[in-house]
């Protein structure tokens, strides 16, 4: 379920409310994800807005198929401009993945890089990467990760939204 309007309704009354803003949001249910936008209104100096947002996942249960199954390890991760992570496929039961093979992509142009062996390389420039990972033997079968790159901390974007 989405919430569509205005956000100071999910203001908590002693939050700092940092201007006018509009917002809206996008879901794609067949990937699981979603896209968030947020508008400052015209001649705002805010430059940092604090979303929250919360996610909800139907729980399958993998027991009553025989289809292969497996996730990507870590699911989500923050890396830095150019810094590299090795993702893994993990397979729920072991021994589906001693003779697969995974084919690693990248969902979004230009969101960084990543070998067949599963190793991200981020872009310059701050983005979220969707990773995509296949088996090679059914490509109906993937998984998915997140990838955050930020060029700073979230620590400090956090105290930069509490003194707007």
């Amino acid at each position: 379920m989405i919430f569509y309007g205005d956000g100071v309704v999910f203001l908590k009354e002693m939050e700092p409310r940092c201007g006018d803003f509009q917002t809206g949001a996008i879901a794609f249910p067949k990937k699981g994800t979603f896209k968030a936008g947020v508008r400052l209104s015209s001649g705002k100096k805010e430059t940092t807005v604090v979303l929250r947002w919360w996610a909800y996942r139907q729980l399958i249960d993998v027991n009553k198929s025989n289809m292969k199954k497996f996730f990507v390890q870590p699911d989500e991760i923050k890396l830095l401009p150019e810094e590299t992570y090795t993702l893994t496929a993990l397979f729920t039961n072991p021994e589906d993945g001693l003779n697969e093979e995974v084919e690693w992509s990248i969902i979004e142009k230009n969101n960084g890089d990543i070998t067949e062996e599963g190793v991200y390389t981020a872009p310059a420039v701050p983005t979220i990467a969707t990773i995509k990972a296949t088996l090679k033997s059914n490509p109906a079968v993937c998984a998915y990760a997140y990838i955050t790159v930020e060029e700073e901390k979230a620590n400090s974007l956090l105290k930069k939204a509490k003194n707007c």
